[in-house]
């Protein structure tokens, strides 16, 4: 779960500096 949780933001992080 802890994986999950810590992959969600880096995915959504990714995408802004990638949107950006």
């Amino acid at each position: 779960m802890f994986e999950r949780i810590l992959d969600i933001p880096i995915i959504f992080s990714k995408g802004r500096a990638s949107g950006e």
